[in-house]
């Protein structure tokens, strides 16, 4: 990278989400943002988007709104596979979110309904790409077909790396299943995907079928991984601390109750991912100024 392309690379611009409201049908959702807010790195505005979905307060979170974060860490290429009734249950939460977004009577930003879409594209390109749900790619069309098979190609060459992805979070026991060791120290290049594959990891749909005890700080470690990770979405210094204490929560319950995982290797998964996205994102804190 020459002196000049790095003279000319503009500052990223980074937004504040409102945990009193319900996010993902703030009115204010994504203003503030550089336009063209689709315009990009689909991983890093994939990431965003997930990021502007999420709150680890218990009463604002919506089963719909943790479908589409789930989703967008889905599509732009996290870590974690689903199965077909899994994308299904998440795809139906998403329209369901799009109905609500999408009515004339609802006044809210156009971005929420314009991010439900990206996000819903590209989750269906890699389920299809992935085998989850059926193609409906012709032998006749042969450069999508070629297309398509390029980012096929990127997605299983991480598949030996897929986590299992259940109903509880980071509490899941059967968390991390499948990816390999080492996958979160700092030798792994891409700081984005690895914050995205935590918070994919530690997400859960069924949000009333959930302990608020547990939830919340599974929410907290999806949020501060995802800040850690480099997102267009900051903290104030208020939810900063909130979320380090909910973050200390979740790892004196792992620490202390090892029997949540059916293997000790889960349990030891659980608190590696914790301390990469606390030092990750206490480093950010330290560059934007946060108190």
């Amino acid at each position: 990278m020459t002196a000049t392309s790095v003279a000319k690379r503009r500052p990223q611009v980074n937004v504040r989400v409102d945990w009193d409201t319900i996010p993902g049908y703030n009115k204010s959702m994504g203003q503030g943002l550089r336009r063209p807010l689709l315009s990009g790195n689909k991983r890093h505005i994939c990431a965003t988007i997930a990021s502007l979905m999420l709150t680890p307060q218990m009463a604002t979170i919506r089963n719909e709104c943790q479908a589409i974060a789930i989703l967008a860490l889905y599509a732009g290429g996290a870590l974690v596979t689903l199965t077909k009734a899994q994308f299904r249950r998440l795809e139906r939460l998403a329209l369901r979110y799009q109905s609500i977004v999408g009515d004339d009577d609802f006044t809210l930003s156009p971005h929420n309904w314009n991010f439900s879409c990206y996000v819903l594209k590209h989750a269906r390109t890699r389920a299809k790409q992935d085998g989850v749900i059926p193609s409906n790619l012709t032998k006749h069309s042969s450069s999508g077909t070629q297309a398509a098979g390029a980012e096929a190609d990127a997605f299983s060459q991480a598949a030996l790396s897929y986590a299992s992805w259940g109903d509880d979070g980071a509490f899941d026991p059967l968390l991390g299943q499948g990816l390999s060791s080492g996958f979160f120290n700092d030798n792994h290049a891409d700081k984005l995907l690895v914050g995205m594959t935590i918070a994919m990891c530690a997400l859960t749909a069924r949000v009333q079928e959930c302990e608020e005890a547990r939830l919340v700080p599974s929410q907290a470690l999806s949020i501060v991984a995802l800040y850690a990770a480099g997102t267009n979405v900051t903290l104030s210094g208020d939810q900063f601390g909130l979320l380090c204490v909910y973050l200390q929560d979740l790892l004196n319950e792992v620490e202390v109750a090892p029997g949540v995982y059916e293997l000790d290797y889960q349990r030891s998964l659980v608190i590696e991912m914790a301390h990469w996205a606390g030092e990750k994102a206490n480093a950010r804190a330290r560059l934007e100024k946060i108190d």
